[in-house]
């Protein structure tokens, strides 16, 4: 019954402290000898100390604070190029200088924090063969993530791995994991592994890698593997933090490491909250999951960029990272989203007007002419005209219902309840001690759920979807 899926365990590279020895010298930084120390912090964030010798780095700092800026300019920061072990080249983007300290520690004078965006290592020129990205906040381990093949995927020590000995579960060889928690992801020209990660580090959230092999087709370029995430994310109902990834050749030794920090300010908080699936992942048969994120994938890879889909499931994310109420006009804004792009789109039918604009501007022009006429040397008369040449549009609640109409999406009475009760958010118009918040609650599920429904139907789903527009969240029929 065990399989032949054998891979060997990894985690992101800054799992430990790394040093940057070489540091190239730029005029940011100070003269002489310097040290980096790169790290993740307890949130998981990128961080970074630079030690050095330089007595004369304080006043030069301190000079270019007292500078004359301009405020509100956005500073952003310098790159950083320097030498890591075996020769390996690095660096580090956007970064900023702050909280000196004297003195350094580690045998320096001086120390300072130094934050940045993000950063690459490359050990070699050979080409990857394989390559795993790192994510925080996968779904708990009471999710189903299972292959329909029913195989065990075998995780044992990189060193194990390498050895060309039989892999005898018999036989102690070092840390290992058997585990089911993984599934297949097949495109139409590749294969992927999604997988839970078996290790100790961040207990506070659920690790996963999603693994592309040169020999599984390809390994696909960054936006590919992106829309990959997203579409995962969204299935999961927990959106994937990014940690990076790395690359590897066919020896498994390192290539390439790309690092960022995750997206958010407190990881800890954003993964520590349940999942929020749209469909609901059976644990029998095997393969749910996997099932789905295949069916789903090729149709969101075409409507990504068309849609602007990315935009909208950042919108929808963030809507689950605010208070209640206030994230109504949030999630209203991920659907608008796709509504705008729609009307944008070779996919609909009205393109949001009435009528065809030509011929609006056709049978309006003789209306038109006469009131310029009529309005000629009155104030705010070419806005009026403006208005009428307008009304061919749609209005903001016409273009919901049209656009539902198009994509054949029936709205019930309580769903246009949520869409109307972002208002009173957007226009100031809450007052908190006389609000039902059982009912904002409610239009809060509510509109998150028909954003689950309207992703869904543009994507081909045709079955049952979580309602969580009704109490106890039972399964719907997606119309």
């Amino acid at each position: 019954m065990y399989s032949d899926i054998i891979s060997f365990i990894d985690w992101d590279f800054f799992k430990s402290p790394s040093s940057i020895a070489k540091v190239s010298d730029i005029a940011s930084f100070p003269e002489g000898e310097k040290e980096i120390v790169l790290q993740r912090d307890d949130e998981y964030n990128l961080t970074g100390k630079l030690y050095f010798q330089d007595k004369t780095f304080f006043q030069k700092i301190h000079d270019e604070r007292n500078k004359e800026n301009v405020a509100g300019k956005v500073y952003d920061g310098f790159d950083v190029i320097g030498s890591y072990s075996n020769n390996a080249l690095i660096s580090l983007k956007s970064c900023r200088l702050g909280g000196l300290s004297y003195p350094g520690g580690k045998d320096f004078l001086g120390s300072a924090d130094l934050n940045f965006n993000e950063l690459n290592i490359k050990f070699t020129e050979k080409a990857p063969t394989r390559l795993r990205e790192w994510y925080l906040n996968g779904p708990s381990q009471r999710a189903s993530i299972e292959s329909a093949e029913q195989k065990i995927l075998r995780q044992c020590s990189k060193e194990r791995f390498l050895s060309n000995e039989k892999l005898d579960l018999a036989e102690n060889f070092g840390p290992c994991c058997l585990s089911k928690h993984y599934l297949w992801g097949k495109n139409s020209d590749y294969k992927f592994l999604l997988a839970k990660v078996p290790i100790e580090e961040s207990k506070w959230s659920t690790n996963i890698q999603i693994e592309y092999h040169k020999d599984w087709g390809k390994i696909p370029e960054p936006d590919e593997r992106l829309k990959i995430e997203e579409l995962c994310s969204f299935v999961f109902g927990k959106h994937l933090l990014s940690l990076g990834y790395t690359a590897y050749d066919s020896d498994e030794n390192i290539v390439e490491v790309y690092a960022h920090s995750p997206w958010g300010q407190d990881a800890k908080t954003f993964c520590s909250q349940p999942e929020y699936p749209p469909i609901r992942i059976h644990d029998y048969p095997p393969g749910d999951a996997e099932k789905i994120v295949n069916f789903l994938l090729p149709k969101y890879a075409e409507l990504n960029e068309m849609l602007c889909l990315q935009e909208a499931l950042w919108n929808y994310w963030i809507s689950f990272d605010i208070p209640v109420g206030t994230n109504l006009p949030i999630i209203a804004s991920a659907l608008e989203t796709i509504i705008d792009n729609w009307y944008k789109s070779k996919n609909t039918k009205s393109r949001g007007f009435y009528l065809d604009p030509e011929k609006f501007e056709e049978i309006i022009k003789d209306n038109v002419l006469d009131l310029k006429g009529k309005l000629e040397g009155i104030e705010n008369g070419q806005k009026i005209i403006d208005n009428v040449r307008r009304a061919n549009a749609f209005g903001i609640m016409e273009r919901y219902r049209k656009f539902f109409e198009e994509i054949e999406l029936r709205i019930s009475p309580v769903e246009w309840e949520a869409i109307m009760g972002r208002h009173a958010f957007v226009h100031g118009h809450v007052h908190f001690d006389t609000t039902d918040w059982k009912q904002v609650i409610r239009q809060v599920n509510t509109l998150h759920t028909l954003f689950n429904r309207t992703l869904l139907k543009i994507l081909g789903y045709k079955w049952d979807y979580i309602d969580r527009s009704v109490e106890g969240w039972p399964d719907a029929k997606l119309g």
